[in-house]
């Protein structure tokens, strides 16, 4: 042990700054911990699949650049002008400029009383700007002095994690407990419309006037505590776990504005009303409000088996089950003067699915001081029915296929490459329709991560 604390005092303090280096990361829902990676996990890795896989093993130290590049397609069908109306019906709109950067780092030591475990790890959050609405013809007959912006419906995630852990192993039998505090934050914004006649229900006005944009931005920060515990038994090479853990909701705390762009027609401005046609622009800026994710509660079983002199197999399964309800309320409520301009307040009344996921992985190690490892895992639909709006999490089942790579450089230090492909299936929200917590239309989405580090393996007392 003295012949390592200097080793280790220096690699706290890396540890401590790396992670806060400028960079967001992207998963496919709003889960915190960096479980995507799972390919060939050991060491402080394992405080995200099973923290009782810790006790195996020499101590190590490793550090990761993560980077996601997610795409989500959609083809709005709303009924509604400026989404598509039917002239956009067969528009499909893209998601641009979303790519990500994070970093990770963690250590797991050996004490005489067992393994200790740390790390920081970028929270995991998807990323997307997508341009949905666009003014109907003939709601601006000249150029107003402010538009709406080019990407309408945006979700940009970012904050970090800290995870810690304790792992022993007693005979065949290994233990581990493990707790997570993350503080992610996000900015978001998509465009709601309302209704004329919710301003002016005395005078009937062209088509093109029917709705109101309205531009809403979100930013806020929240607070995230998980805990999770395992339990393993090795057999020769074989290998069985359990696990299982705990996350309380997300509360987020923050910032709301809204923005209503009136349209601009210089004829029904003088003979209507001058100040609905006069293409100003009405803003609620600053508006707090709370908004609560729901947590989850997560199992997990897996086996590992030998396959021949140099390989494995490891067959696992998953499940979530969300907390009740899985409603996503924020507080706030606009006004416009004395008059509402209904009340704003969003309401996301998802139905969420508690999920399956059953994955399969072969990891071998090659003659040649490397290993590699593939996997495939399928995970059912955490949403597969309206109401639905791409903010938060993917719809669809999905299919995950993985790769990993590690070679050993020195007798102590290997790099280390990891890539998992993400394909959700295509959803179809047949709820025709445009509300706080459901945008009718066909969703396409994916993502691509990579990971790209070392780990350095303590020297054995």
């Amino acid at each position: 042990m003295n012949g390592i604390k200097p080793h280790l005092i220096t690699l706290l303090l890396i540890s401590f700054v790396v992670p806060f280096l400028p960079g967001r990361a992207v998963s496919q829902d709003f889960t915190q911990a960096p479980q995507v990676f799972d390919l060939l996990a050991d060491g402080w890795l394992n405080l995200f699949t099973n923290p009782a896989y810790m006790a195996y093993g020499a101590g190590t130290y490793s550090g990761f650049i993560s980077g996601g590049f997610p795409s989500m397609s959609v083809r709005t069908n709303t009924g509604i002008m400026g989404y598509d109306g039917g002239y956009e019906l067969s528009y499909r709109h893209n998601s641009q400029n979303s790519h990500t950067l994070g970093a990770l780092t963690g250590f797991d030591i050996s004490t005489p009383f067992g393994k200790l475990g740390f790390g920081l790890y970028p929270v995991g959050y998807r990323n997307f700007n997508l341009n949905l609405y666009t003014t109907p013809i003939g709601y601006y007959d000249t150029l107003p002095s402010e538009t709406l912006p080019h990407f309408d419906w945006t979700f940009k995630g970012s904050g970090y994690g800290i995870a810690a852990g304790f792992a022993k192993e007693i005979g065949r039998f290994s233990f581990g407990v493990a707790v997570d505090y993350a503080r992610p934050s996000f900015k978001m914004s998509h465009i709601a419309v309302i209704p004329y006649t919710q301003v002016n229900d005395s005078i009937d006005v062209p088509i093109q006037f029917a709705y109101l944009p309205d531009y809403r931005e979100f930013a806020a920060d929240g607070k995230s505590f998980g805990f999770s515990t395992g339990a393993a038994i090795k057999l020769g090479r074989l290998r069985i776990g359990l696990h299982g853990a705990r996350y309380e909701p997300i509360k987020f705390y923050g910032y709301a504005s809204s923005m209503i762009y009136f349209p601009l027609d210089t004829l029904l401005s003088s003979e209507i009303d001058s100040a609905f046609f006069s293409g100003t622009v009405t803003k609620t800026l600053g508006v707090s409000f709370l908004m609560t994710l729901p947590g989850y509660s997560e199992y997990a079983f897996d086996v590992t088996l030998p396959a021949g002199e140099n390989g494995r197999f490891r067959l696992g399964v998953r499940r979530r089950i969300w907390s009740r309800p899985t409603d996503i309320t924020m507080v706030p409520a606009f006004r416009f003067g004395d008059t509402p301009i209904g009340l704003l307040l969003d309401t996301f009344n998802f139905k969420l699915n508690d999920t399956w996921t059953g994955s399969i992985d072969f990891e071998y190690k090659t003659m040649n001081r490397s290993e590699i490892g593939i996997g495939l895992a399928y995970r059912t639909a955490i949403i597969d029915s309206p109401p639905y709006v791409p903010l938060f999490m993917d719809p669809g089942s999905q299919i995950r296929v993985k790769f990993g790579f590690r070679y050993l450089a020195t007798d102590d230090i290997s790099v280390e490459v990891r890539y998992t492909f993400f394909k959700n299936s295509n959803f179809i929200n047949s709820s025709r329709s445009l509300s706080d917590d459901n945008l009718g239309g066909e969703y396409i989405s994916s993502n691509d991560r990579l990971m790209i580090g070392f780990t350095y393996v303590f020297p054995e007392n």
